[in-house]
């Protein structure tokens, strides 16, 4: 129950979602799947009363048109503190094309560590000498959640909190 409310948490930065429900998957959580799907669905069905039965519809629209709006600091991926913000800071003075590239092939290079990391930790399960692995998997996949994300903004790093927590554990 409580790592699907915390999936129901994640799912409120949308695009850190996949890696994390891919992690949940990979570790094979069913359980926390299904108890955010139901308290997803609970919430959806709780809102509907205040404002409206086609909110989803009109979320779904936001979402499919903010790529569009223009001069708003916040689309702004030179403050961005991810992949994309990252090629957009070094590649993209001098080769805008680049940094769709760029973003592309460091995020690819992110989710092979990531697979790596969760790989090493599958080949150390039930090790003893190795008690953090899952602990760290988590951090890491937590991070390169953030580092791939495609919209990223300065006030979304305070998701590093669980990481940081992680980490110092």
């Amino acid at each position: 129950l409580l790592a699907g409310a915390g999936l129901v948490l994640v799912a409120f930065k949308l695009q850190v979602l996949p890696l994390i429900l891919l992690l949940v998957f990979l570790e094979g959580r069913w359980q926390a799947v299904l108890w955010s799907g139901a308290i997803m669905a609970l919430l959806t069905v709780a809102v509907m009363p205040v404002i409206g039965v086609t909110w989803l519809l009109h979320y779904a629209n936001l979402l499919l048109n903010v790529s569009q709006w223009h001069g708003v600091a916040a689309i702004n991926p030179a403050i961005m503190h991810n992949w994309r913000g990252f090629a957009t800071d070094t590649i993209g003075a001098f080769m805008a094309s680049g940094v769709t590239i760029s973003t592309l092939l460091l995020s690819a290079l992110s989710l092979l560590l990531f697979g790596y990391g969760w790989w090493q930790t599958r080949q150390h399960r039930g090790d003893s000498t190795v008690p953090t692995a899952k602990h760290l998997l988590w951090a890491l996949g937590t991070v390169t959640a953030l580092l791939i994300s495609p919209h990223l903004d300065p006030h979304d790093l305070t998701l590093l909190i669980f990481p940081a927590w992680l980490i110092v554990y």
